[in-house]
């Protein structure tokens, strides 16, 4: 598969100096996932959800390789710092998992992701989108809530580890591809 690159661009000229995780930001690329990513989004995976909530290899695996499912990465100084993995079918999309290494959080990637990851579905005539996050995860909830997504429902013992899940989704605008 040809590697795709998408350089994230910064936000327009800001009246004050650009920090260092401005610059981090700047000098990110965004791509699409290579069979080598594995074992790095297997690491991220684990250094951002807790036993019980982080995917197995074996399950990380099997979910990049559905055949419907994307996934788009965030490099940083040429080591991967983010991943978000999607699922489309029909006109429904589902986010499988946003993961952004705790040191790399705040710093927009996870906008860039969540946008490029939408972008593509409403390209593929994708209506809508659903997720889940744990109901005690609230910066997680805050995030997807400030991105427009809605809590619909609580999904009891929905992790392993029996933790509760909030479901919820957006509705995307409809960009069929041409």
């Amino acid at each position: 598969m040809p590697r795709r690159f998408f350089q994230l661009r910064s936000q327009a000229a800001r009246p004050y100096r650009l920090n260092e995780r401005d610059a981090a930001l700047r000098e990110s690329i965004l791509r699409t996932f290579e069979d080598g990513d594995l074992d790095a989004l297997c690491l991220i995976d684990r250094a951002c959800f807790r036993r019980g909530i982080a995917y197995s290899r074996r399950m990380m695996r099997q979910l990049l390789y559905m055949p419907l499912a994307e996934c788009f990465v965030a490099e940083s100084e040429s080591s991967i710092c983010a991943f978000i993995i999607t699922l489309a079918q029909a006109q429904e999309g589902h986010i499988i998992t946003l993961d952004v290494l705790p040191e790399h959080r705040r710093t927009r990637i996870g906008t860039r992701l969540l946008e490029a990851a939408e972008t593509r579905l409403a390209r593929r005539g994708i209506r809508s989108i659903s997720l889940e996050a744990a109901v005690d995860n609230a910066p997680a909830v805050a995030f997807w809530r400030n991105h427009g997504y809605c809590e619909e429902r609580i999904l009891k013992d929905y992790y392993r580890n029996g933790q509760d899940a909030w479901s919820m989704a957006k509705r995307l605008p409809h960009k069929k591809e041409s």
